[in-house]
Formats: structure tokens, C-alpha cells, sequence
């Protein structure tokens, strides 16, 4: 009888559970559309730099802000993935770290920076693309298709 009793309230805790964070990534969800949003009238308004400096200061912004508008995407499919399929895509991650590391390495070498840090951040990217295609390659989904 005890046992019955553990298993029903940790089923009841666990799906108390799954209840608030399901909750709580709609709320995240909100506020990264609303950033999304925000990101895109920052990128407009940005286009104002076009008139005021130099071309390619104003493409630095764009491509600044257009990088981080992918990386919110990214972020985003992370969280349609979770709950969708109660599960984290390691890929998704990876994606999102890389559009990260290389809005970084964009963003450094404009500001001229020491070559030791280009050569840094170049590496923490190759890095991660190594890690992708491995993760393309041992996935479960991989393996499910060939059988």
C-alpha cells in the first residue's frame, strides 16, 4: 500500500510539474515573440544610419541585429521542439550557439579587435560545427531511418 502510494504522488508531482513548465515556456514563448518584435523595429529603425554615416557602418548594425533575430529563432524552435515532443533537440542548441558565437565573432571584427580573439571565437565555432555534424550523425533519428 505504501508503495501505490509514493508511485501516485510522484506521478502527481511530475505531472504538477510538466503542467508549470509547459506554462512557463508559453510565457518565454511570449516574450521572445515580443523581443522578436522589438528586434525587428530596432533593425527598421537602424536603417536610419543609411542616411546619417557611412554604408557599412549601417550594414554592421543590420547585420548585427539580423543575426540576433536568428538566434531568437533558433531559441524559439528549441521551445516549439520541447513541446512538442517533451524533449530538447540537441541540434537546436547547437544552432543557437553557433548563430551566438558567430553574431560575437561579427561583432569583434568590426570593432577591431586583437587577433587572438577572432582566432578564439573562429575556434569555438569550428568547435561547434564539429559537434553538430557528430550529433547529426549518432542521432536516434538517424539510426530509426536505416533500420
Amino acid at each position: 500500500m505504501l508503495k501505490l502510494e509514493r508511485k501516485s504522488k510522484t506521478k502527481l508531482t511530475s505531472e504538477f510539474f510538466n503542467k508549470v513548465v509547459i506554462i512557463l515556456l508559453e510565457v518565454a514563448t511570449f516574450l521572445i515573440i515580443m523581443g522578436f518584435v522589438g528586434g525587428l523595429i530596432k533593425s527598421f529603425l537602424d536603417l536610419r544610419f543609411l542616411i546619417s554615416t557611412t554604408t557599412s557602418i549601417a550594414i554592421r548594425y543590420l547585420i548585427i541585429d539580423l543575426i540576433s533575430l536568428l538566434a531568437l529563432v533558433e531559441i524559439l524552435k528549441t521551445v516549439f521542439s520541447y513541446l512538442r515532443d517533451g524533449r530538447v533537440r540537441v541540434t537546436y542548441i547547437v544552432d543557437t550557439a553557433i548563430i551566438i558565437m558567430i553574431n560575437e565573432l561579427i561583432s569583434n571584427w568590426f570593432s577591431n579587435p586583437a587577433l587572438i580573439n577572432i582566432v578564439t571565437l573562429l575556434l569555438i565555432v569550428l568547435v561547434l560545427v564539429i559537434i553538430r555534424v557528430i550529433v547529426i550523425r549518432i542521432s536516434p533519428e538517424q539510426h530509426s531511418k536505416k533500420t
